[in-house]
């Protein structure tokens, strides 16, 4: 299992159209092969950063995506009008299925 964690700044304003393209992208790649899920957080303390958590069977599957001209379109537009600052990503491995149990305290 492969979680990314990708955190956009977003500028004044744009943030709906930001909300509408994770929509549109999360509705396109809900049927590729390897994706399993895709949220989106907003930071409750900077409402223009954003937190794309999405969770991928393999490194494969995720690198077949990001390398796909889907990706680089949408990509090359967020850059170009909806993005305050480079995206940072961070990308998580795992051998064992994402945690669906709850937490001990």
């Amino acid at each position: 299992m492969v979680t990314v964690g990708m955190t956009y700044d977003v500028l004044q304003g744009r943030g709906p159209q930001f909300e509408s393209a994770f929509r549109d992208v999360r509705s396109a790649i809900t049927d590729l092969n390897g994706h399993r899920s895709s949220y989106l957080f907003r930071d409750v303390d900077d409402p223009h950063r954003y937190l794309v958590v999405s969770e991928w069977y393999s490194r494969e599957a995720l690198d077949r995506f990001v390398q796909s001209e889907r990706f680089r379109s949408v990509a090359h537009w967020g850059r170009q009008q909806i993005l305050a600052a480079p995206p940072r990503h961070e990308v998580f491995t795992t051998n064992t299925p994402a945690f669906s149990g709850t937490a001990e305290r």
